[in-house]
């Protein structure tokens, strides 16, 4: 027994947003769903676990109010996201810009305010809370550890693979400088 309905009979049907969702996080109490607007830029929403209503300040309280009615939208070179994944404070979204280039961004769980400006307390992530990877076409999936983001796609020359290890604060390449001495 559920307890509480989710959505209509137990389905959510946005018609509010023509877009394709790619992937989904969930934690004890909400999902985050991620993947791309008709508009071909990026859309995250917040919704709650139990009803799948969109995180707003009246539904989810106001510390979770998330960006404009439980969903961010990227600008218009945002394109297609295809992975997300979380900690226990940040978001990480990642899949291609508009110019068919990797594109990744670093959020806040709870508002989805980009990691940039002071917004996050490890401080800016490549300085505007966005990557970009001229070398990359498309990223397809993401993985993270306490310390590091795992970035595998490909590239736009002979769809080679293309695989980079980051730091998860900044968002700057593990060369022999700039990650801990024996990382890769």
């Amino acid at each position: 027994e559920c307890g509480t309905q989710f959505g209509t009979n137990g389905v959510i049907v946005d018609t509010t947003n023509t877009y394709i969702p790619r992937e989904i996080v969930i934690d004890s109490s909400f999902m985050w769903v991620v993947g791309e607007h008709d508009t071909d830029d990026m859309i995250i929403q917040k919704r709650r676990l139990d009803t799948g209503e969109f995180c707003t300040a009246d539904t989810c309280g106001a510390g979770e109010n998330f960006g404009t009615g439980g969903t961010v939208t990227g600008d218009a070179t945002t394109g297609r996201m295809d992975s997300i994944k979380k900690d226990n404070t940040y978001l990480y979204v990642g899949g291609r810009n508009s110019s068919n280039q990797w594109y990744m961004e670093k959020r806040l769980l709870t508002t989805g305010a980009l990691c940039t400006g002071g917004a996050c307390a490890a401080g800016d992530f490549d300085t505007d809370g966005k990557l970009t990877v001229t070398a990359g076409y498309s990223i397809s999936q993401l993985a993270i550890d306490a310390n590091y983001i795992y970035i595998a796609g490909y590239q736009s020359t002979n769809n080679n693979w293309r695989i980079e290890k980051r730091k998860i604060d900044t968002g700057a390449l593990c060369t022999a400088s700039a990650c801990a001495a024996g990382d890769f």
